[in-house]
């Protein structure tokens, strides 16, 4: 009896481990596969929304450079228009000197209504052969007037008038733009 019994636990014992690994096999066999779909759906989700947020980012950017690019056109066009108005004074004023620029800049309050323009100048276009000349009717006006930087060249333009009269325009004028 007792080795008959003995066989029936034996094969009852190798049913339970046989049966038994095969309930240990399936649960790990479908928590691996519950890990690595979370895994590959989390990389999946991670890659969305990076690709989604690298769009985000390139549309505002997008955004942004055109409002800069059109605040940079707005002022071109603001500071053109000022332009034309001050050559079109200086043309009608030949014999322009400091009171009538620096009164016209005034009167016309662009520099209240633009303040980050920091000046502006009236510049005269000289001819080599027109420099001597040039230079003593500036420092009539303008005691101590040189063009900046020293040289020869086949023109100069230099400032002649700058307002504001600030410390730091006073140093540019004669300067040879």
């Amino acid at each position: 009896y007792s080795v008959t019994m003995s066989l029936t636990m034996r094969q009852t014992i190798a049913e339970i481990v046989r049966e038994r690994s095969r309930f240990v096999k399936v649960p790990a066999i479908v928590g691996s596969l519950v890990i690595g779909a979370g895994v590959l759906a989390t990389y999946a989700f991670s890659d969305y929304l990076s690709q989604r947020s690298s769009d985000e980012f390139q549309v505002q950017t997008d955004e942004q450079a055109m409002i800069i690019a059109n605040r940079i056109e707005s002022k071109t066009a603001e500071l053109e228009q000022i332009l034309f108005i001050l050559s079109a004074y200086s043309r009608l004023q030949p014999d322009m000197d400091r009171e009538r620029w620096g009164q016209f800049i005034k009167e016309s309050d662009i520099l209240n209504r633009h303040p980050y323009i920091l000046g502006i100048g009236y510049i005269d276009v000289i001819l080599p052969e027109q420099l001597p000349e040039y230079t003593e009717a500036a420092q009539a006006q303008t005691p101590g007037f040189a063009i900046k930087p020293s040289g020869e060249r086949e023109m100069y333009a230099a400032i002649r008038y700058l307002e504001p009269e600030t410390e730091i325009n006073k140093n540019a004028t004669g300067y040879d733009m």
